[in-house]
Protein backbone atom coordinates (compact mmCIF):
# COMPACT_ATOMS: atom_id res chain seq x y z
CA UNK A 1 0.00 0.00 0.00
CA UNK A 2 1.49 3.39 -1.00
CA UNK A 3 0.33 6.77 0.93
CA UNK A 4 1.14 9.46 -1.19
CA UNK A 5 0.58 12.27 1.24
CA UNK A 6 3.30 10.65 3.75
CA UNK A 7 5.79 9.20 0.86
CA UNK A 8 5.59 5.89 2.74
CA UNK A 9 5.16 2.33 0.88
CA UNK A 10 3.64 -0.27 3.52
CA UNK A 11 4.77 -4.12 3.09
CA UNK A 12 2.49 -6.72 5.22
CA UNK A 13 1.68 -10.26 5.48
CA UNK A 14 0.33 -12.44 8.05
CA UNK A 15 2.15 -15.74 10.07
CA UNK A 16 1.15 -18.03 12.17
CA UNK A 17 2.68 -21.01 13.82
CA UNK A 18 3.76 -22.89 16.81
CA UNK A 19 6.35 -22.33 18.33
CA UNK A 20 6.28 -18.41 17.61
CA UNK A 21 7.81 -17.89 14.85
CA UNK A 22 10.54 -15.74 14.12
CA UNK A 23 10.28 -13.04 11.45
CA UNK A 24 12.98 -11.04 9.07
CA UNK A 25 12.86 -9.26 5.98
CA UNK A 26 14.98 -9.68 3.14
CA UNK A 27 16.16 -7.21 0.30
CA UNK A 28 18.32 -8.46 -2.76
CA UNK A 29 19.78 -11.38 -0.33
CA UNK A 30 20.74 -8.26 2.49
CA UNK A 31 18.16 -8.89 6.31
CA UNK A 32 16.67 -5.76 6.70
CA UNK A 33 17.12 -3.96 9.77
CA UNK A 34 15.26 -1.00 11.49
CA UNK A 35 16.87 2.48 10.29
CA UNK A 36 15.89 5.67 8.66
CA UNK A 37 14.83 4.25 5.26
CA UNK A 38 13.16 0.74 6.97
CA UNK A 39 11.14 0.48 9.94
CA UNK A 40 9.93 -3.35 10.80
CA UNK A 41 7.15 -4.09 12.68
CA UNK A 42 5.72 -7.09 14.53
CA UNK A 43 2.78 -7.00 15.83
CA UNK A 44 0.71 -9.24 18.35
CA UNK A 45 -2.09 -10.74 15.72
CA UNK A 46 0.99 -12.26 13.68
CA UNK A 47 0.62 -9.76 11.36
CA UNK A 48 4.30 -8.56 10.08
CA UNK A 49 4.82 -5.07 8.41
CA UNK A 50 7.86 -3.21 6.48
CA UNK A 51 7.50 0.27 6.20
CA UNK A 52 9.90 1.86 3.02
CA UNK A 53 10.16 5.75 3.65
CA UNK A 54 10.75 8.35 0.58
CA UNK A 55 10.61 5.28 -1.94
CA UNK A 56 12.19 5.83 -5.00
CA UNK A 57 13.30 3.56 -8.16
CA UNK A 58 16.25 2.32 -6.11
CA UNK A 59 14.15 0.26 -4.10
CA UNK A 60 12.88 -1.60 -6.98
CA UNK A 61 13.50 -5.42 -6.38
CA UNK A 62 12.33 -7.94 -4.62
CA UNK A 63 11.35 -8.50 -0.81
CA UNK A 64 11.07 -11.51 1.21
CA UNK A 65 9.37 -12.05 4.23
CA UNK A 66 10.81 -14.86 6.05
CA UNK A 67 9.34 -16.58 9.04
CA UNK A 68 11.22 -19.79 10.74
CA UNK A 69 10.73 -21.89 13.81
CA UNK A 70 11.83 -24.91 15.05
CA UNK A 71 9.35 -27.10 12.79
CA UNK A 72 10.37 -25.20 10.02
CA UNK A 73 10.56 -22.17 7.36
CA UNK A 74 8.12 -20.41 5.56
CA UNK A 75 8.53 -17.52 2.99
CA UNK A 76 6.64 -14.55 1.04
CA UNK A 77 7.86 -12.82 -2.01
CA UNK A 78 6.64 -10.03 -3.62
CA UNK A 79 8.55 -7.39 -6.23
CA UNK A 80 8.01 -4.08 -6.26
CA UNK A 81 8.41 -2.21 -9.95
CA UNK A 82 8.99 1.61 -9.09
CA UNK A 83 7.92 3.37 -11.86
CA UNK A 84 10.56 6.00 -13.49
CA UNK A 85 10.12 9.91 -13.34
CA UNK A 86 9.66 12.22 -16.66
CA UNK A 87 12.95 13.09 -15.93
CA UNK A 88 14.26 9.34 -15.98
CA UNK A 89 12.65 8.84 -18.83
CA UNK A 90 13.71 11.48 -20.89
CA UNK A 91 17.19 10.82 -19.72
CA UNK A 92 16.55 7.00 -21.13
CA UNK A 93 15.06 8.61 -24.47
CA UNK A 94 17.99 10.84 -25.08
CA UNK A 95 20.54 8.23 -24.11
CA UNK A 96 19.21 5.96 -26.95
CA UNK A 97 18.75 8.66 -29.77
CA UNK A 98 22.28 10.49 -28.97
CA UNK A 99 23.18 10.28 -32.62
CA UNK A 100 20.14 12.79 -33.31
CA UNK A 101 21.01 16.48 -32.63
CA UNK A 102 17.52 17.83 -32.92
CA UNK A 103 16.13 15.50 -31.38
CA UNK A 104 18.11 16.53 -28.53
CA UNK A 105 17.26 20.18 -29.17
CA UNK A 106 13.70 19.72 -28.49
CA UNK A 107 14.24 17.81 -25.23
CA UNK A 108 16.92 19.98 -24.01
CA UNK A 109 14.66 20.98 -20.89
CA UNK A 110 14.64 18.58 -17.53
CA UNK A 111 10.82 17.82 -17.72
CA UNK A 112 8.97 17.45 -21.32
CA UNK A 113 5.80 19.67 -21.50
CA UNK A 114 2.90 17.60 -23.41
CA UNK A 115 2.94 20.41 -26.22
CA UNK A 116 6.19 19.33 -27.11
CA UNK A 117 5.28 15.87 -27.54
CA UNK A 118 4.90 15.44 -31.49
CA UNK A 119 8.70 15.39 -33.56
CA UNK A 120 9.18 14.55 -36.93
CA UNK A 121 5.69 13.28 -38.23
CA UNK A 122 5.17 11.11 -35.19
CA UNK A 123 2.38 12.42 -33.45
CA UNK A 124 1.84 11.21 -29.35
CA UNK A 125 -1.95 12.08 -28.74
CA UNK A 126 -1.50 12.59 -24.77
CA UNK A 127 0.95 11.76 -22.24
CA UNK A 128 -1.39 9.70 -20.89
CA UNK A 129 -1.98 7.48 -23.72
CA UNK A 130 1.99 7.39 -24.33
CA UNK A 131 2.02 5.68 -21.16
CA UNK A 132 -0.27 3.41 -21.85
CA UNK A 133 1.26 2.11 -24.69
CA UNK A 134 4.67 2.02 -22.97
CA UNK A 135 3.34 0.55 -19.90
CA UNK A 136 3.93 -2.91 -20.13
CA UNK A 137 1.45 -4.07 -17.55
CA UNK A 138 -1.36 -2.33 -19.13
CA UNK A 139 -0.89 -4.81 -22.27
CA UNK A 140 -2.28 -8.65 -22.14
CA UNK A 141 0.44 -11.31 -22.25
CA UNK A 142 -0.04 -15.15 -21.56
CA UNK A 143 2.41 -16.53 -18.31
CA UNK A 144 1.45 -19.74 -19.16
CA UNK A 145 -0.70 -20.76 -22.49
CA UNK A 146 -3.23 -23.61 -23.10
CA UNK A 147 -1.65 -27.02 -23.41
CA UNK A 148 -3.00 -29.97 -25.47
CA UNK A 149 -4.66 -33.05 -23.34
CA UNK A 150 -5.70 -35.73 -23.87
CA UNK A 151 -8.51 -37.82 -21.61
CA UNK A 152 -10.85 -40.48 -21.25
CA UNK A 153 -15.00 -40.28 -21.91
CA UNK A 154 -16.67 -39.32 -18.29
CA UNK A 155 -14.05 -37.50 -17.14
CA UNK A 156 -13.37 -33.73 -16.03
CA UNK A 157 -11.60 -31.38 -18.35
CA UNK A 158 -9.82 -28.28 -16.97
CA UNK A 159 -8.07 -26.06 -19.67
CA UNK A 160 -6.55 -23.14 -17.91
CA UNK A 161 -3.80 -20.28 -18.56
CA UNK A 162 -2.35 -17.40 -16.80
CA UNK A 163 -2.97 -14.18 -17.90
CA UNK A 164 -1.05 -10.66 -17.16
CA UNK A 165 -2.46 -7.26 -17.72
CA UNK A 166 -5.29 -4.64 -16.68
CA UNK A 167 -8.73 -4.53 -17.20
CA UNK A 168 -8.95 -7.83 -19.41
CA UNK A 169 -12.19 -9.69 -21.18
CA UNK A 170 -12.08 -13.33 -22.06
CA UNK A 171 -14.16 -15.31 -24.38
CA UNK A 172 -14.23 -19.13 -24.86
CA UNK A 173 -14.61 -20.94 -27.97
CA UNK A 174 -14.52 -24.53 -29.32
CA UNK A 175 -14.44 -24.72 -33.00
CA UNK A 176 -14.62 -20.99 -33.70
CA UNK A 177 -18.33 -21.11 -31.88
CA UNK A 178 -18.78 -19.72 -28.62
CA UNK A 179 -18.78 -21.70 -25.52
CA UNK A 180 -21.71 -20.33 -22.65
CA UNK A 181 -21.12 -20.84 -18.31
CA UNK A 182 -23.70 -23.58 -17.86
CA UNK A 183 -24.36 -27.02 -16.45
CA UNK A 184 -21.70 -28.48 -19.46
CA UNK A 185 -19.07 -25.30 -19.26
CA UNK A 186 -17.93 -23.98 -15.64
CA UNK A 187 -15.81 -20.60 -16.34
CA UNK A 188 -13.57 -19.49 -13.77
CA UNK A 189 -11.66 -16.12 -13.23
CA UNK A 190 -9.44 -15.90 -10.45
CA UNK A 191 -7.78 -13.13 -9.04
CA UNK A 192 -4.68 -14.17 -9.87
CA UNK A 193 -5.13 -14.30 -13.24
CA UNK A 194 -5.44 -17.84 -13.52
CA UNK A 195 -8.57 -18.48 -16.42
CA UNK A 196 -10.30 -21.69 -16.32
CA UNK A 197 -12.51 -23.72 -18.32
CA UNK A 198 -13.98 -26.76 -16.73
CA UNK A 199 -15.89 -29.32 -19.05
CA UNK A 200 -18.01 -31.74 -17.54
CA UNK A 201 -18.70 -35.42 -18.20
CA UNK A 202 -16.23 -35.28 -20.82
CA UNK A 203 -17.68 -37.75 -24.37
CA UNK A 204 -16.17 -38.51 -27.78
CA UNK A 205 -17.94 -35.46 -29.20
CA UNK A 206 -16.04 -32.97 -27.58
CA UNK A 207 -12.60 -33.05 -28.65
CA UNK A 208 -11.44 -30.49 -31.13
CA UNK A 209 -9.78 -27.20 -30.54
CA UNK A 210 -10.48 -24.53 -28.12
CA UNK A 211 -9.86 -21.12 -27.88
CA UNK A 212 -9.36 -18.53 -25.37
CA UNK A 213 -9.41 -15.13 -26.46
CA UNK A 214 -8.16 -12.23 -23.94
CA UNK A 215 -8.63 -8.16 -24.72
CA UNK A 216 -8.73 -5.06 -23.17
CA UNK A 217 -8.32 -1.17 -24.63
CA UNK A 218 -5.04 -1.65 -25.69
CA UNK A 219 -4.50 -5.27 -27.06
CA UNK A 220 -5.91 -8.71 -27.98
CA UNK A 221 -4.12 -12.09 -27.45
CA UNK A 222 -5.50 -15.90 -27.94
CA UNK A 223 -4.03 -19.26 -27.12
CA UNK A 224 -5.41 -22.56 -28.27
CA UNK A 225 -5.21 -26.25 -27.34
CA UNK A 226 -6.40 -29.40 -28.69
CA UNK A 227 -8.13 -31.89 -27.00
CA UNK A 228 -8.22 -36.27 -27.64
CA UNK A 229 -10.86 -37.94 -25.93
CA UNK A 230 -10.86 -42.16 -25.60
CA UNK A 231 -12.65 -44.64 -24.30
CA UNK A 232 -11.24 -46.42 -20.93
CA UNK A 233 -12.19 -49.78 -20.21
CA UNK A 234 -10.87 -49.71 -16.88
CA UNK A 235 -12.91 -47.36 -15.62
CA UNK A 236 -15.65 -47.62 -13.15
CA UNK A 237 -18.60 -45.15 -12.66
CA UNK A 238 -19.61 -43.87 -9.22
CA UNK A 239 -22.34 -41.67 -8.45
CA UNK A 240 -21.29 -38.81 -6.79
CA UNK A 241 -22.21 -38.88 -3.16
CA UNK A 242 -22.01 -36.05 -0.22
CA UNK A 243 -20.42 -37.03 3.10
CA UNK A 244 -21.69 -35.15 5.99
CA UNK A 245 -23.16 -31.27 5.84
CA UNK A 246 -21.81 -28.08 4.78
CA UNK A 247 -19.70 -26.60 7.59
CA UNK A 248 -19.50 -22.76 7.73
CA UNK A 249 -16.44 -20.79 9.57
CA UNK A 250 -15.34 -17.58 9.17
CA UNK A 251 -11.67 -16.33 8.96
CA UNK A 252 -11.90 -13.25 11.14
CA UNK A 253 -7.98 -11.80 10.23
CA UNK A 254 -8.42 -12.09 6.33
CA UNK A 255 -12.45 -11.12 6.42
CA UNK A 256 -13.15 -14.27 4.83
CA UNK A 257 -16.55 -16.76 4.99
CA UNK A 258 -15.52 -20.33 4.35
CA UNK A 259 -18.14 -22.94 3.16
CA UNK A 260 -16.71 -26.33 3.45
CA UNK A 261 -18.05 -30.07 2.37
CA UNK A 262 -17.11 -33.27 1.15
CA UNK A 263 -17.85 -35.29 -1.76
CA UNK A 264 -17.02 -39.19 -3.35
CA UNK A 265 -17.41 -40.52 -6.45
CA UNK A 266 -15.51 -41.88 -9.78
CA UNK A 267 -14.72 -39.83 -12.25
CA UNK A 268 -13.64 -37.03 -10.22
CA UNK A 269 -17.05 -34.53 -9.54
CA UNK A 270 -17.13 -31.82 -11.24
CA UNK A 271 -18.34 -29.09 -9.07
CA UNK A 272 -20.82 -25.66 -8.99
CA UNK A 273 -21.29 -23.82 -6.47
CA UNK A 274 -24.86 -22.19 -6.47
CA UNK A 275 -26.42 -19.10 -4.49
CA UNK A 276 -29.95 -18.17 -4.56
CA UNK A 277 -30.69 -19.99 -7.82
CA UNK A 278 -27.91 -19.06 -9.68
CA UNK A 279 -24.05 -20.42 -10.34
CA UNK A 280 -21.72 -18.85 -8.67
CA UNK A 281 -18.73 -17.51 -11.37
CA UNK A 282 -15.53 -17.65 -9.16
CA UNK A 283 -13.95 -14.09 -9.33
CA UNK A 284 -12.88 -11.01 -6.94
CA UNK A 285 -15.97 -11.77 -4.52
CA UNK A 286 -15.40 -15.57 -4.69
CA UNK A 287 -13.06 -18.33 -4.68
CA UNK A 288 -13.29 -22.41 -5.19
CA UNK A 289 -11.23 -24.89 -3.94
CA UNK A 290 -11.01 -28.32 -4.41
CA UNK A 291 -8.53 -31.10 -2.89
CA UNK A 292 -7.60 -35.01 -4.32
CA UNK A 293 -9.50 -35.77 -1.11
CA UNK A 294 -12.96 -34.62 -2.21
CA UNK A 295 -12.73 -31.42 -0.08
CA UNK A 296 -14.85 -28.58 -1.82
CA UNK A 297 -14.59 -25.42 -0.45
CA UNK A 298 -16.14 -21.76 -1.39
CA UNK A 299 -14.49 -18.87 0.10
CA UNK A 300 -16.42 -15.45 -0.21
CA UNK A 301 -14.45 -12.48 0.07
CA UNK A 302 -15.69 -9.39 2.27
CA UNK A 303 -18.70 -10.91 3.38
CA UNK A 304 -21.51 -8.56 4.41
CA UNK A 305 -25.74 -8.71 5.16
CA UNK A 306 -26.47 -9.13 0.95
CA UNK A 307 -23.98 -11.89 1.34
CA UNK A 308 -26.79 -14.27 3.13
CA UNK A 309 -28.91 -16.85 1.46
CA UNK A 310 -28.62 -20.31 0.74
CA UNK A 311 -25.74 -21.83 -0.60
CA UNK A 312 -26.25 -25.39 -2.91
CA UNK A 313 -23.07 -27.39 -3.86
CA UNK A 314 -23.36 -29.41 -6.68
CA UNK A 315 -21.75 -32.18 -7.93
CA UNK A 316 -21.58 -34.09 -11.26
CA UNK A 317 -20.07 -37.15 -12.53
CA UNK A 318 -20.36 -39.69 -15.21
CA UNK A 319 -23.80 -38.27 -15.82
CA UNK A 320 -25.07 -38.53 -11.87
CA UNK A 321 -25.06 -35.93 -9.70
CA UNK A 322 -25.96 -35.01 -6.11
CA UNK A 323 -26.58 -31.27 -4.25
CA UNK A 324 -26.26 -30.30 -0.83
CA UNK A 325 -27.16 -26.91 0.59
CA UNK A 326 -26.56 -24.81 3.33
CA UNK A 327 -28.51 -21.56 4.78
CA UNK A 328 -26.06 -18.33 5.60
CA UNK A 329 -27.30 -16.15 7.81
CA UNK A 330 -23.72 -13.60 8.03
CA UNK A 331 -23.69 -11.22 11.47
CA UNK A 332 -19.63 -9.96 11.72
CA UNK A 333 -20.26 -8.94 15.52
CA UNK A 334 -22.17 -12.05 16.19
CA UNK A 335 -18.86 -14.00 14.65
CA UNK A 336 -16.84 -11.37 16.32
CA UNK A 337 -18.03 -12.32 19.84
CA UNK A 338 -18.07 -16.61 19.51
CA UNK A 339 -14.44 -15.62 17.94
CA UNK A 340 -13.82 -13.76 21.63
CA UNK A 341 -16.00 -15.73 23.88
CA UNK A 342 -16.90 -19.12 22.15
CA UNK A 343 -14.21 -21.09 24.11
CA UNK A 344 -16.58 -20.86 27.24
CA UNK A 345 -19.25 -23.40 25.45
CA UNK A 346 -16.71 -25.76 24.64
CA UNK A 347 -17.20 -29.05 26.66
CA UNK A 348 -13.34 -29.40 26.90
CA UNK A 349 -14.11 -33.31 28.26
CA UNK A 350 -15.54 -34.70 25.29
CA UNK A 351 -13.25 -36.37 22.79
CA UNK A 352 -12.62 -34.64 19.93
CA UNK A 353 -10.29 -34.48 16.83
CA UNK A 354 -6.90 -32.60 16.08
CA UNK A 355 -6.26 -34.30 12.64
CA UNK A 356 -9.09 -35.89 11.52
CA UNK A 357 -9.63 -39.00 8.45
CA UNK A 358 -10.10 -37.61 5.23
CA UNK A 359 -10.81 -39.84 1.60
CA UNK A 360 -8.16 -41.53 -0.21
CA UNK A 361 -7.17 -43.30 -3.33
CA UNK A 362 -4.48 -45.84 -3.52
CA UNK A 363 -3.38 -48.13 -6.03
CA UNK A 364 -3.53 -51.85 -5.96
CA UNK A 365 -0.88 -53.32 -4.13
CA UNK A 366 -0.55 -49.72 -2.04
CA UNK A 367 -0.93 -49.09 1.76
CA UNK A 368 -4.15 -47.89 2.66
CA UNK A 369 -2.81 -45.93 6.36
CA UNK A 370 -5.47 -43.80 8.18
CA UNK A 371 -4.50 -41.28 11.33
CA UNK A 372 -5.82 -39.17 13.77
CA UNK A 373 -4.88 -37.07 16.73
CA UNK A 374 -6.94 -36.89 20.05
CA UNK A 375 -5.52 -35.09 23.10
CA UNK A 376 -6.04 -37.60 26.23
CA UNK A 377 -6.33 -41.27 26.34
CA UNK A 378 -9.75 -42.56 24.69
CA UNK A 379 -10.67 -45.47 23.30
CA UNK A 380 -10.31 -45.83 19.55
CA UNK A 381 -11.83 -48.74 17.68
CA UNK A 382 -11.74 -49.42 13.47
CA UNK A 383 -13.98 -50.42 11.50
CA UNK A 384 -14.65 -51.28 7.40
CA UNK A 385 -17.92 -51.22 6.24
CA UNK A 386 -19.06 -51.13 10.17
CA UNK A 387 -17.00 -54.59 10.61
CA UNK A 388 -14.80 -54.09 13.62
CA UNK A 389 -10.46 -54.27 12.57
CA UNK A 390 -8.20 -56.09 15.11
CA UNK A 391 -4.69 -55.70 14.38
CA UNK A 392 -3.07 -58.49 12.57
CA UNK A 393 0.22 -58.42 11.58
CA UNK A 394 1.88 -57.78 8.86
CA UNK A 395 -1.50 -57.05 7.10
CA UNK A 396 -3.10 -54.99 9.25
CA UNK A 397 -1.74 -52.88 11.31
CA UNK A 398 -2.87 -50.71 14.45
CA UNK A 399 -0.75 -47.82 16.02
CA UNK A 400 -1.04 -45.64 19.13
CA UNK A 401 1.81 -43.17 20.63
CA UNK A 402 0.55 -40.76 22.87
CA UNK A 403 -2.56 -38.91 21.26
CA UNK A 404 -1.59 -40.58 18.04
CA UNK A 405 -3.30 -43.20 16.30
CA UNK A 406 -3.19 -45.03 12.90
CA UNK A 407 -4.66 -48.04 11.36
CA UNK A 408 -2.63 -49.64 8.11
CA UNK A 409 -3.83 -52.39 5.66
CA UNK A 410 -0.71 -53.46 3.48
CA UNK A 411 -0.33 -54.80 0.17
CA UNK A 412 -4.60 -53.25 -0.17
CA UNK A 413 -6.75 -55.26 -2.59
CA UNK A 414 -9.76 -53.72 -4.90
CA UNK A 415 -11.97 -55.65 -2.72
CA UNK A 416 -10.56 -53.26 0.14
CA UNK A 417 -12.03 -50.14 -1.07
CA UNK A 418 -14.45 -49.25 1.41
CA UNK A 419 -16.02 -46.82 3.80
CA UNK A 420 -13.44 -46.84 6.90
CA UNK A 421 -14.94 -45.59 10.24
CA UNK A 422 -12.88 -44.58 13.41
CA UNK A 423 -14.96 -44.03 17.10
CA UNK A 424 -13.07 -42.30 19.80
CA UNK A 425 -15.17 -42.75 23.14
CA UNK A 426 -14.31 -41.36 26.63
CA UNK A 427 -16.44 -41.11 29.72
CA UNK A 428 -17.97 -38.21 28.16
CA UNK A 429 -19.14 -39.17 25.30
CA UNK A 430 -18.06 -40.69 21.50
CA UNK A 431 -16.75 -38.87 18.23
CA UNK A 432 -16.58 -40.74 14.89
CA UNK A 433 -14.30 -39.76 11.69
CA UNK A 434 -15.18 -41.11 8.24
CA UNK A 435 -12.96 -41.99 5.21
CA UNK A 436 -14.03 -43.19 1.46
CA UNK A 437 -11.50 -45.38 0.64
CA UNK A 438 -10.78 -46.46 -3.43
CA UNK A 439 -8.08 -48.73 -4.18
CA UNK A 440 -7.49 -48.63 -8.23
CA UNK A 441 -6.01 -50.43 -10.86
CA UNK A 442 -2.95 -48.34 -11.39
CA UNK A 443 -2.90 -49.07 -14.86
CA UNK A 444 -6.76 -46.59 -15.36
CA UNK A 445 -4.87 -43.30 -14.61
CA UNK A 446 -4.20 -43.14 -18.27
CA UNK A 447 -1.66 -43.32 -20.77
CA UNK A 448 1.97 -41.84 -19.10
CA UNK A 449 0.18 -41.59 -15.97
CA UNK A 450 0.56 -43.72 -12.73
CA UNK A 451 -0.22 -43.13 -9.17
CA UNK A 452 2.28 -43.12 -6.46
CA UNK A 453 3.43 -46.32 -5.23
CA UNK A 454 6.65 -47.24 -3.46
CA UNK A 455 8.50 -50.05 -5.22
CA UNK A 456 11.02 -50.92 -2.52
CA UNK A 457 9.96 -49.63 1.44
CA UNK A 458 12.27 -49.07 4.39
CA UNK A 459 12.28 -52.11 7.03
CA UNK A 460 9.40 -51.83 9.33
CA UNK A 461 11.76 -51.42 12.25
CA UNK A 462 14.85 -49.50 13.33
CA UNK A 463 16.86 -49.80 15.71
CA UNK A 464 19.68 -47.50 16.54
CA UNK A 465 21.91 -46.17 18.90
CA UNK A 466 21.33 -42.42 20.39
CA UNK A 467 23.87 -40.09 18.98
CA UNK A 468 23.57 -42.19 15.76
CA UNK A 469 21.94 -41.46 11.80
CA UNK A 470 18.88 -42.13 11.54
CA UNK A 471 18.22 -42.90 7.93
CA UNK A 472 15.29 -44.25 5.37
CA UNK A 473 15.70 -45.24 1.53
CA UNK A 474 12.99 -45.99 -0.90
CA UNK A 475 12.33 -46.22 -4.23
CA UNK A 476 9.32 -44.41 -5.62
CA UNK A 477 7.71 -44.27 -8.73
CA UNK A 478 4.56 -42.08 -9.65
CA UNK A 479 3.48 -39.81 -12.99
CA UNK A 480 3.27 -36.18 -12.42
CA UNK A 481 6.11 -36.94 -10.02
CA UNK A 482 4.78 -37.44 -6.24
CA UNK A 483 5.31 -34.60 -3.61
CA UNK A 484 6.33 -36.41 -0.47
CA UNK A 485 6.26 -35.62 3.36
CA UNK A 486 8.01 -37.16 6.31
CA UNK A 487 5.74 -37.41 9.43
CA UNK A 488 6.91 -38.56 13.04
CA UNK A 489 3.08 -38.98 14.12
CA UNK A 490 1.43 -35.87 12.45
CA UNK A 491 4.49 -33.95 12.78
CA UNK A 492 5.66 -33.22 9.36
CA UNK A 493 9.56 -32.89 10.08
CA UNK A 494 10.33 -32.70 6.22
CA UNK A 495 11.77 -29.66 6.31
CA UNK A 496 13.06 -29.86 10.04
CA UNK A 497 16.94 -28.63 10.64
CA UNK A 498 17.88 -32.01 11.34
CA UNK A 499 16.22 -33.43 8.28
CA UNK A 500 18.58 -34.50 5.35
CA UNK A 501 16.80 -35.34 1.61
CA UNK A 502 19.02 -37.11 -0.91
CA UNK A 503 17.90 -38.08 -4.19
CA UNK A 504 18.98 -39.50 -7.63
CA UNK A 505 16.64 -40.62 -9.98
CA UNK A 506 13.56 -42.89 -8.71
CA UNK A 507 15.64 -43.35 -5.34
CA UNK A 508 15.26 -40.86 -2.29
CA UNK A 509 16.76 -41.51 1.48
CA UNK A 510 15.63 -39.40 4.13
CA UNK A 511 17.86 -39.46 6.90
CA UNK A 512 17.86 -37.63 10.50
CA UNK A 513 21.04 -36.55 12.33
CA UNK A 514 22.04 -37.02 15.92
CA UNK A 515 19.23 -39.26 16.85
CA UNK A 516 18.02 -38.95 20.68
CA UNK A 517 15.84 -41.04 23.01
CA UNK A 518 12.39 -38.74 22.37
CA UNK A 519 12.95 -39.70 18.78
CA UNK A 520 11.77 -42.68 19.30
CA UNK A 521 8.40 -43.47 17.42
CA UNK A 522 6.36 -44.44 14.31
CA UNK A 523 7.45 -42.58 11.02
CA UNK A 524 5.32 -42.50 7.87
CA UNK A 525 6.30 -41.33 4.47
CA UNK A 526 3.46 -40.07 2.58
CA UNK A 527 3.76 -39.09 -1.49
CA UNK A 528 0.94 -38.01 -3.40
CA UNK A 529 -0.20 -36.94 -7.01
CA UNK A 530 -3.43 -35.91 -8.60
CA UNK A 531 -4.20 -39.13 -8.94
CA UNK A 532 -3.90 -40.69 -5.42
CA UNK A 533 -1.59 -41.70 -2.90
CA UNK A 534 0.45 -44.48 -1.07
CA UNK A 535 2.43 -44.42 2.65
CA UNK A 536 4.31 -46.27 4.04
CA UNK A 537 5.63 -46.83 7.67
CA UNK A 538 8.73 -47.61 10.34
CA UNK A 539 9.32 -48.07 13.83
CA UNK A 540 12.30 -46.67 15.23
CA UNK A 541 13.95 -46.89 18.99
CA UNK A 542 16.53 -45.25 19.78
CA UNK A 543 18.77 -47.21 22.37
CA UNK A 544 20.59 -45.01 24.94
CA UNK A 545 23.60 -46.61 26.28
Amino acid sequence: IYYEHKNELFLDCHVSGVPQPTVEWWYKGFKLKNSEKFTIKNLDNGTCELHLFMPDRWDSGKYVCRATNSVGKAELEHVINWKNTDEDMVEEFLAKKKDDKDLKKIFKSKYIKEEDWECYGVNYKSKREKEKEMDPKKKLKFITNLNNQTVPVGSVLTLKCLVDGSYPQFAWYKEDMPIVHGKKYYMKIKRDGMVELDIRNIQMNDQGEYRLVCKNYINEIETKATVTVYENPYQKIEPPVFSGTIAESYQMHADELILECRVRGTPKPHISWIKDGDYIIPGDKYEQYESNDGTCKLVICKPEEADCGTYTCEAESGGCSDTISHNVQFDRQLYQLERAHGYRHLDLNKPRFLTGLTDNTVASGGNILLMIECPGNPEVHWYRDGKELEAHPPKINIFEDNGFYAMCVTHATMDESARYTVKVTNSFGTIEGVSHVDVINPNSCGKGQRPPTFHTRPQNQIKIRDGDLLSMSFKLLGEPKPKIQWLKGCKDITNHPRTIKEQHADYIRFSFKEARESDTGIYFIVARNKHGVDRTFVQVSVITI
